[in-house]
């Protein structure tokens, strides 16, 4: 194979790692967003003693603005 078929290839391969990596990222924070959320929904209903940190309220208010949820309030948090 011709070097510029390797440097095509490898750039395929390049741009694939990328991709990959990316999704593996978005889906760690996917994860990281489902359990601070949970954590928050248990520390307002009482089961957990825990003090919610700037994560918690920032998930908290992500997941109220995805749900269309105005007045705070009526959040479950």
């Amino acid at each position: 194979m011709s070097d510029s078929g390797m440097n095509y290839l490898n750039g395929l391969m390049d741009e694939w790692m990328e991709l990959e990596l990316r999704k593996a990222g978005a889906e760690r924070k996917a994860q990281r967003e489902a359990q601070l959320l949970s954590e928050a929904l248990e520390m307002t209903s009482g089961i957990s003693t825990q003090r919610p940190t700037v994560e918690h309220l920032v998930v908290a208010m992500r997941w109220c603005v995805s749900q269309n949820q105005t007045d705070w309030q009526d959040a479950p948090f």
